[in-house]
């Protein structure tokens, strides 16, 4: 969840640089980036767990590069909306665009450093008695 909180966090200042206003239409694009974030990071800890991987060798997987295909695509797809004549609609795909690239990098490059930070911990109260 701290990739996900940083990203949130990210995305709330860079909408405030950005002079992009919360409204009812751009709302509902939050609980839509939640879940892509929770999924990507699901991929990227069962990938560490299950195969017990390091850090430097998560970001060589095929679900690193599968999660980076997937939220490009996204991405784009959402990017599309901000050149609606809509208002409310162009402003949730401003905000969309900028909250996926942002938990995009979180999930890529803040998750795999936590993991190899909780795998550390763990080897060290392995060795400990």
């Amino acid at each position: 969840m701290i990739p996900l909180l940083l990203a949130a966090l990210f995305t709330g200042a860079v909408t405030v640089l950005l002079g992009v206003q919360f409204n009812f239409a751009n709302i509902i694009a939050l609980p839509l980036l939640l879940g892509i974030g929770l999924d990507s990071g699901l991929h990227m800890v069962h990938r560490s767990r299950s195969d017990g991987t390091t850090h430097e060798e998560l970001m060589h997987t095929s679900t690193t590069r599968a999660i980076f295909y997937s939220a490009l695509t996204t991405l784009v797809g959402f990017g599309s909306l901000a050149f609606s004549s809509h208002q409310g609609t162009a402003s949730m795909g401003v905000l969309l665009t900028i909250g996926l690239a942002l938990t995009l990098i979180c999930i890529l490059i803040i998750l795999p450093v936590l993991l190899a930070t909780v795998n550390q911990g763990r080897t060290h109260e392995k060795v400990m008695p």
